[in-house]
């Protein structure tokens, strides 16, 4: 199997022609401005296809014994243009596949950045409640 190195828009654009890519793995956060813009933008010729490999999240373990993966869900409505719909008409919600988001930066860095680094995790720490809005919207 061919693989293709184009991501963000450029594979969903190359997706929704489907002349030389016919599907695209993209991970992200639930309400992503990517999906809620770029990606819906495209409803009309792609669509969220549900993964519901429940072996990854049994097998696939971190350094510490831990799962990488946990199932989860795409809520219903959260993509409507994506998301297949149901026999009223409604988005219906999609089987996925989830991971905790990590920020990863070198120890090397760190040490030769260490204001810039302090600055970046107040950042982070300021921004926590923002992130959390956009990514669990109150329905």
């Amino acid at each position: 199997m061919r693989t293709d190195p184009r991501a963000g828009l450029r594979a969903l654009t190359a997706v929704a022609d489907g002349s030389q890519v016919q599907c695209m793995l993209w991970v992200g956060a639930l309400n992503s401005s990517f999906m809620k813009t770029d990606a819906q933008q495209q409803g009309d010729r792609v669509e969220l296809v549900a993964t519901n490999d429940r072996d990854m999240a049994k097998t696939a373990k971190d350094a510490r014994g831990q799962p990488v993966y946990v199932y989860g869900e795409v809520p219903s409505n959260t993509y409507p243009r994506l998301q297949p719909r149901g026999v009223l008409g409604d988005s219906k919600s999609v089987d996925t596949m989830a991971v905790d988001a990590l920020f990863v930066v070198s120890l090397p860095w760190i040490n030769a950045n260490g204001a810039t680094y302090d600055k970046l995790l107040r950042d982070f720490a300021a921004a926590k409640p923002e992130i959390q809005a956009i990514a669990n919207p109150a329905r």
